[in-house]
């Protein structure tokens, strides 16, 4: 069940990404994949108590998950931040969104990849 999530929200993202010339579309894409992705964790910590889990003494590939996860994450928050202030006039702070959101895409591609494996 969380794969097929998972897989959703990278499909949504990568559709976002197609569309990042239509602002239009693009930004309520990007809310979206965030939105089910942060509700998707959420069901996974009640489900499967994830963070008690994680600190109890985890396995390498399982703490590697839980750090680009937890970076996917903050890296949301910053692509948020960042998009919005271009959104609003701060061209200037364009290439940073981009930067960022190769890190996020490179983090949120090894969550992907690592929750099969665990």
């Amino acid at each position: 069940m969380f794969h097929i999530a998972s897989t959703l929200v990278l499909l949504i993202l990568i559709a976002g990404i197609l569309l990042r010339r239509r602002r239009r579309i693009h930004v309520p894409i990007m809310i979206t994949a965030f939105g089910l992705d942060l509700a998707s964790v959420l069901a996974i910590e009640v489900s499967r108590g994830a963070i008690k889990k994680a600190i109890s003494a985890p396995p390498p590939l399982l703490l590697f998950h839980v750090t680009v996860s937890v970076s996917a994450l903050v890296f949301y928050g910053v692509m948020f931040v960042l998009g919005e202030r271009v959104r609003k006039g701060a061209e200037q702070l364009r290439p940073w969104h981009r930067r960022t959101a190769w890190l996020f895409g490179a983090c949120r591609t090894a969550n992907y990849i690592t929750s099969w494996m665990i």
